[in-house]
């Protein structure tokens, strides 16, 4: 049985799509047409979605895709703390359907993880046209683990067995996305930081990310990530460099302007 949209809050306006290659794709192109804020996109299946190093992650009848997306009035350089808005959001609502001992965390800047496996992906996309607009998209692998990557894993091979739908998920979701980002918004970025500390990386572990292995020292107050190379080389990777920008107006000498799509 193919579960409805569930009940949302009031501040959501659902659009629900069968299939599409992938849940960043579908939602980016409705912000670039227009559609206001609060449009909460549920993607049933998607066929060409591809992790974060680029391995193909399709994803499997019963796994959540969803995207809130937003016309932001913050700046821009806050838009990667959204990351971390997520990740909470997405956190909480999965913890009230996981035994206690299971171990969920968060690895940054944009995993939901059980254990060191992978179970859920956030990405954010953002654009100017036709006014600015920020894409908050999530994967949850539900009932199974896309096989060509070990470091996944689902709600339902570490549980064991689940009554955890999509349907349920992405109601709890959206109820968590409210409360937290009106958190974000009205105490700020620490606040948030420090919830993301309660099951986020710690100090000491080791993190292997954009080309960089070093070993974590801190979270500041931004959510931005601090490393020790084993050099010894202290390194800050700004969580605003993982937002993927696209329609960004690059000039040619010519002086005519080429849109394009700009991951930074």
């Amino acid at each position: 049985m193919t579960d409805n949209i569930p009940e949302l809050p009031a501040a959501y306006e659902p659009v629900e799509i069968d299939e599409a290659p992938d849940i960043r794709t579908a939602a980016s192109e409705l912000a670039a047409r227009g559609c206001p804020e609060g449009t909460l996109v549920w993607l049933r299946r998607q066929t060409l979605a591809a992790d974060r190093g680029g391995e193909a992650w399709h994803g499997h009848a019963g796994d959540l895709h969803c995207s809130v997306i937003l016309q932001p009035e913050f700046e821009e350089t806050r838009y990667g703390e959204l990351f971390l808005v997520a990740s909470v959001s997405m956190g909480n609502a999965l913890a009230t359907h996981l035994s206690p001992m299971t171990a969920l965390g968060y690895c940054w800047p944009n995993r939901v993880m059980i254990a060191d496996h992978a179970l859920c992906g956030i990405w954010l996309d953002c654009g100017t046209s036709p006014h600015n607009w920020l894409a908050v998209s999530c994967s949850v692998n539900l009932l199974e683990s896309p096989e060509n990557l070990p470091s996944a894993i689902s709600v339902r091979e570490a549980e064991g067995t689940t009554d955890l739908t999509a349907a349920i998920l992405l109601q709890g979701f959206s109820r968590q996305f409210i409360t937290v980002i009106n958190a974000w918004s009205d105490s700020g970025t620490q606040a948030i930081v420090e919830k993301w500390k309660i099951r986020g990386n710690r100090p000491g572990d080791r993190l292997v990310l954009a080309g960089i292995d070093g070993t974590i020292t801190g979270l500041d107050s931004w959510g931005n990530l601090h490393l020790e190379t084993a050099a010894g080389e202290a390194i800050r990777l700004d969580i605003n460099t993982f937002v993927r920008r696209t329609g960004v107006t690059k000039k040619h000498s010519d002086g005519k302007d080429d849109r394009r799509s700009e991951v930074a």
